[in-house]
């Protein structure tokens, strides 16, 4: 089973509903030696699978498609988890990260039942990863491999307030202000 995330290893607080992209289309990233892309229709034969949503892809479920607490489909971005997490303490404190903006990104675990492999014009190589198999899971993440992926709150009175997609530079710039705002405070970083 292959996971993305960026380093390798392969609402609401009271109730809101998690909504995100757990993959981009057409957005590549480097996945250790060589480049990725997800095609658009690459999720056709598993938006039926029985799929988890966990934290950092690890862990008891905390929504699940067979069990009607997740829907998974796909639009222009990617693929779309609509999730109501358990009201565990899991549950709780995935929520509370989110609505906080420590987390904001997502992930899915998958295998591969077609790619195609040809060479970017920089020589590297691009993996373009056309059918999944399987879908495992799709995850909640502190560092996706792809920078894209989104995650935020929705609750009966509209969306709770999340970062917007970052890209690689505006996280770190984010990042820098969040310690220098934590120093000018005197807590640490």
């Amino acid at each position: 089973m292959e996971r993305r995330h960026a380093y390798e290893t392969r609402a609401d607080l009271d109730g809101g509903r998690l909504i995100g992209h757990a993959s981009v289309f057409n957005q590549e990233t480097r996945i250790g030696e060589f480049y990725e892309v997800i095609s658009p229709a690459a999720f056709d034969d598993v938006l039926g699978d029985d799929v988890v949503l966990q934290l950092e892809h690890t862990g008891l479920p905390l929504a699940r498609t067979s069990s009607g607490t997740m829907k998974l489909s796909t639009d222009a971005t990617g693929l779309l988890v609509d999730a109501d997490p358990a009201d565990t303490s899991a549950g709780r404190d995935l929520r509370a990260l989110v609505a906080r903006g420590d987390l904001y990104h997502m992930s899915f675990g998958f295998t591969v039942a077609k790619d195609a492999w040809s060479k970017r014009d920089d020589g590297g190589h691009l993996r373009t990863i056309e059918k999944v198999q399987r879908l495992y899971d799709v995850s909640v993440v502190t560092f996706p491999a792809y920078l894209g992926t989104d995650v935020s709150l929705r609750s009966l009175f509209g969306d709770v307030p999340t970062p917007p997609n970052l890209t690689r530079d505006r996280v770190r710039l984010q990042t820098l202000h969040v310690r220098h705002n934590r120093h000018m405070r005197g807590t640490r970083a």
